[in-house]
């Protein structure tokens, strides 16, 4: 048996699965079953129209966030609290309604961030853009303040 193109779905196959059935082919009914997609979206009974948004046609809810940033949301949807005050169910209607993400990230990617975790704080706040903050009412730099107090030892050591 030989099969022309790919197959995605029972339409696809024509009438070469039946035939395979009624002749006791079972090798090649395996074959045929084992071509077809796995996914459930590439059978025939569930081709969509072109253009309709499933969502909006049965009024459900926004899709679930796979990530969420702590450092901008308002808050995290945290349900475990319900989970042991309230019970099984309302955890799991809480969950419907507003679905926790599957990763609760920071604002910086996670690679970088296990990188910025071993530097020091300066090496932070350059990665950040943090200009350090130098005080306003340092009058001598700390090279002239050794300098004058080498030149009062001198002077001290002369007196």
């Amino acid at each position: 048996m030989q099969i022309e193109r790919v197959l995605k779905n029972e339409l696809d196959i024509g009438l070469s699965l039946n035939k395979a059935a009624e002749t006791n082919r079972r090798g090649d009914f395996a074959l045929i079953l084992a071509l077809l997609s796995q996914d459930v979206r590439d059978m025939a009974q569930f081709e969509l129209i072109n253009g309709i948004d499933l969502r909006v046609h049965f009024e459900l809810h926004h899709e679930a966030r796979l990530e969420e940033n702590l450092s901008t949301e308002s808050g995290s949807k945290e349900h475990s609290e319900v989970f042991h005050t309230q019970g099984h169910i309302e955890f799991r209607l809480r969950e419907s309604l507003n679905p926790e993400p599957l990763v609760f990230r920071g604002e910086v990617p996670s690679p970088i961030q296990r990188v910025l975790e071993n530097c020091d704080l300066l090496t932070i706040n350059r990665y950040k853009n943090i200009e350090e903050v130098k005080p306003k009412n340092m009058k001598l730099a700390f090279i002239d303040q050794l300098q004058q107090q080498r030149t009062m030892a001198k002077l001290i050591q002369t007196a």
